[in-house]
C-alpha cells in the first residue's frame, strides 16, 4: 500500500531501483543520487500525487479559536513536513541497503567460475602469471613462505585451493612458497682440536665431512684445525657438511735411501743414521753363497727412493756361507815415456768397493796384477787417476 506521505517522485525512484530487470534499474549510483537531489530540491510537499491520491482521505480542517486557533494549522503543517522528510530519509536508507545488497550479490555470487590450475613446483612469478591468466586478480593472491630442504627457493610448495577445484575468480588463493633449506651460520673452529671442532659444528646443526683432511703446517701444531670450508660466517643449509683440514705439524725433510747392499749391519745402520733414517730391527736372515755372513743382501725401500726423515728401512742379511774367492789377472799399460805413473786397481764386488792395488810404476810398458774378488765383480784400472779400463767378472 502506498503511503500518502511519500512523494510520487520518490516512489518512482524506489520502484526503478528495485526493478527486476537490470536494464530497468539505474546504471550507476550517481545517476540515482542526481534524481534524489532533484526531488529534494523541488520540495517534497509540492510534488502532486495525481494518479494515486485518495480524494476521500482524512483531512484536517482547521478550527478558528481566536488567537491560539490561528496558530494550530501552521503547527500541523510543520509536523507534516517533518513526517515527509522522515519518510524520505527512511526510504533513502532502505534503498542504500538494497543497493549494497545487490552489489554484494553481484560481487560474491554472480561471478565467473574457473578451474584452479596446478602451480605447485612453479616459481612464484610463473604461478602468479598462470593465475592471472585464469582471471584471478593479483590482489587476491596471498603468499606465505616456509623453509623446505627439498624444494628450491622461490618455488611453490603447496596451494589452496588445490588443483582442479572449481572456484570463483574473486576468491582468495594462498601459495606457500619455499625459502629453501633452513640456513645455519658456519662457526669458526680454526685452531681448535679436532674433537672440539666437531662438537662445535654439530651444535650448530652442521656435520663434518668425512674423511677429515690432513696437511702439513709450519704454523699449527699437529692435531688442530688449520683450515675449514666454507669459511666462518658463511651460510649453509641445516645438516650440510663442513670440510676440515687438520695440521700434521711441520713437513719433515726427505732423503734418498742409500745403497746398503754388501754392507755389514753396523755399517748399514750408521749410513741410515746420517740421514735420520732408521734400520728396522726385525732383520731377515737367509743362506747365501753370494754375500758374506752378516752383510746386507737386499733392502726396502730400494736405493735412491725418496723417503721422509724418520722412515724405516728393512734389510735382508746373509747367514753365510758366502761366496768363494776368485782371482783375475789385470793388465795395466803405460806410455813409453820413462816417467813414473800412479796405478790404482779398484774391485767392486759383494764386499763393496775396495782397492786391490795402489802404487807407482816407472820404466814399464805394462804391468799385470792378480786381483781377488768375490761373487760378481767389476774391476777398474786407473792410471794417473784416469780410468783406463773396466771389466766385469762372474
Amino acid at each position: 500500500m502506498l503511503n500518502p506521505a511519500v512523494p510520487l517522485g520518490l516512489e518512482k525512484v524506489i520502484a526503478r531501483a528495485m526493478a527486476k530487470s537490470p536494464s530497468g534499474r539505474y546504471e550507476t549510483a550517481r545517476q540515482m543520487a542526481r534524481e534524489l537531489e532533484d526531488i529534494s530540491g523541488a520540495g517534497v510537499k509540492d510534488t502532486p500525487r495525481t494518479d494515486t491520491e485518495d480524494e476521500f482521505a482524512t483531512r484536517v480542517i482547521p478550527t478558528v479559536r481566536g488567537t491560539a486557533g490561528d496558530i494550530q494549522p501552521v503547527e500541523r503543517e510543520a509536523r507534516g513536513k517533518k513526517r515527509s522528510y522522515a519518510w524520505l530519509w527512511a526510504a533513502l536508507i532502505i534503498l542504500g541497503l538494497f543497493i549494497a545488497g545487490a552489489a554484494a550479490y553481484q560481487f560474491y555470487f554472480n561471478v565467473k567460475e574457473v578451474t584452479m590450475p596446478s602451480v605447485v613446483g612453479k616459481t612464484l612469478d610463473e604461478a602468479k602469471s598462470i593465475l592471472l591468466d585464469q582471471g584471478i586478480k593479483s590482489k587476491n593472491i596471498n603468499v606465505t613462505r616456509s623453509n623446505n630442504p627439498d624444494v628450491p627457493a622461490d618455488n611453490v610448495i603447496a596451494q589452496d585451493p588445490t588443483a582442479g577445484t572449481r572456484i570463483k575468480v574473486n576468491r582468495y588463493v594462498t601459495l606457500n612458497v619455499s625459502q629453501g633449506a633452513e640456513q645455519r651460520t658456519v662457526p669458526s673452529v680454526i685452531g681448535q682440536k679436532l674433537s672440539d671442532a666437531i662438537s662445535v659444528i654439530n651444535k650448530n646443526d652442521l656435520n663434518v665431512a668425512e674423511p677429515v683432511q690432513e696437511k702439513y703446517s709450519d704454523t699449527y701444531v699437529q692435531g688442530v684445525v688449520m683450515e675449514q670450508e666454507p669459511k666462518p660466517g658463511d651460510k649453509l643449509a641445516k645438516g650440510s657438511a663442513v670440510v676440515l683440514y687438520v695440521s700434521m705439524g711441520k713437513q719433515p725433510m726427505t732423503h734418498k735411501v742409500p745403497d746398503l747392499t754388501g754392507l755389514t749391519v753396523e755399517k748399514a745402520k750408521a749410513e741410515l743414521e746420517k740421514l735420520k733414517l732408521i734400520l728396522d730391527e726385525n732383520i731377515t736372515r737367509v743362506k747365501s753363497t753370494s754375500y758374506f755372513s752378516g752383510h746386507v743382501i737386499t733392502q726396502i725401500p730400494a736405493k735412491d727412493t725418496e723417503v721422509q726423515e724418520g722412515s724405516t728401512v728393512k734389510v735382508t742379511v746373509s747367514d753365510g756361507p758366502g761366496p768363494t774367492m776368485r782371482t783375475a789377472s789385470v793388465e795395466a799399460k803405460f806410455d813409453d815415456d820413462k816417467k813414473e805413473h800412479e796405478l790404482r786397481i779398484v774391485v767392486k764386488d759383494v764386499r763393496g768397493t775396495t782397492d786391490a792395488f795402489v802404487g807407482t810404476v816407472k820404466n814399464e810398458k805394462s804391468v799385470v796384477k792378480v786381483v781377488p774378488y768375490y761373487g760378481k765383480a767389476t774391476i777398474q784400472v786407473y792410471v794417473d787417476k784416469i780410468l783406463k779400463g773396466e771389466e766385469s767378472f762372474e
